[in-house]
């Protein structure tokens, strides 16, 4: 050590002091320290949603949607049970009204209010298809239907349709891009619509496969 360099390859520390060549790692003695690590990849950006492989195709389903996208298992509930497919819903719609007509409005009144307690609508008990709660894959009990089907699609649906029509033909298909497969009315009693639904059914992690309606 030294206040002044003594030659080549003396090295002033931050003490003010000069040190000899050998000592280049510190007054201690220490190696100097090699070259800083290159930088690692710059973390993902952007909204990032995990995933869970569905237990019917085995594909990953975002754990914020109720089933699989790919082939519509609903992860609550046994293999087998899906959502129900859009065109399958869009003619229940077009059997209730049929319904309606003939039972002229009154028989199919009274023919809801007795199978609403079940998760169904009399063109949902034909064609064998169901209204479960999304927080748990239970039936729809005879008051979750009452809000979905009385006051979303009757009350809430005929106000936008007095208001804004085109809205309501909108809202109508709202299920095509839903990503739980849900109609406004399903948002506002927090219901989804499925297929294959077993009687009795245990709702939790998926079991035995139930035979698939073609």
């Amino acid at each position: 050590m030294s206040t002044t360099s003594q030659g080549e390859g003396w090295w002033q520390a931050s003490d003010g002091n000069w040190y000899p060549p050998e000592t280049a790692g510190g007054p201690a003695g220490q190696p100097a320290p090699g070259p800083a690590p290159a930088p690692g990849p710059a973390p993902a950006t952007g909204y990032f949603v995990p995933t869970t492989p569905c237990p019917r195709c085995g594909q990953p389903t975002a754990t914020d949607r109720a089933g699989c996208d790919n082939c519509g298992q609903v992860k609550m509930l046994p293999v087998g049970v899906t959502f129900t497919t859009a065109g399958r819903r869009l003619g229940q719609y077009l059997l209730d009204g049929l319904l309606a007509i003939v039972t002229l409005g009154i028989g199919y009144l009274i023919w809801s209010l007795f199978i609403w307690r079940r998760g169904e609508t009399p063109a949902m008990q034909i064609l064998r298809i169901k209204c479960v709660k999304l927080e748990n894959g239970q039936a729809a009990t005879w008051g979750t239907m009452f809000l979905r089907e009385f006051v979303g699609k009757y009350i809430v649906m005929g106000l936008i349709s007095s208001i804004f029509f085109p809205a309501w033909i909108v809202l109508v298909f709202m299920l095509m891009w839903d990503k739980n497969k849900q109609e406004l009315w399903d948002k506002i009693a927090g219901t989804i619509v499925v297929s294959n639904y077993p009687e009795p059914v245990e709702v939790g992690q998926p079991s035995a496969p139930v035979a698939e309606q073609v």
